[in-house]
């Protein structure tokens, strides 16, 4: 299993505060076991999990963003065993948003994608497209 890279941590951090100060919800990094990103809470109670990512692109240079079809299982798994919701959170160029995932998957695009750049063969494997329609960003609520 991979480990983030200090750009990754820091990119999340930034996300966090933004999430923090939009949804009054703290966010404690998880244990890379857990596949997912965050544990979130709110009110001192478990609220959700959260996966984040972060688009160095306009939020309408693509028409959909896309999340590993492993790591859309694990947390919505996470989600339904605990009564929570799973979160991902994006953060472009222009835009700071979350998509909440339910199962079953099979209203989304599901295809072979992922990250070609760094000649790695774990970065290529099924994803999830999701679009921008079903994304609730910060300043519209």
């Amino acid at each position: 299993m991979k480990r983030e890279s200090q750009h990754d941590l820091e990119n999340e951090m930034c996300a966090v505060r933004l999430l923090r100060t939009w949804k009054q919800v703290e966010a404690h990094k998880l244990p890379l076991k857990y596949i997912c990103d965050f544990a979130l809470y709110a009110g001192g109670r478990l609220a959700g999990f959260a996966e984040f990512k972060r688009r160095k692109v306009s939020v309408e240079k693509y028409p959909t963003v896309i999340l590993s079809l492993h790591k859309a299982m694990v947390g919505t798994e996470l989600a339904e065993v605990s009564g929570t919701q799973f979160l991902f959170v994006v953060q472009w160029d222009d835009a700071f948003g979350y998509h909440v995932i339910t199962r079953p998957f099979s209203g989304y695009k599901i295809q072979q994608g992922g990250t070609f750049h760094r000649c790695d063969q774990e970065d290529v494997e099924p994803v999830i497209h999701l679009p921008f329609t079903g994304f609730k960003f910060m300043g519209e609520d």
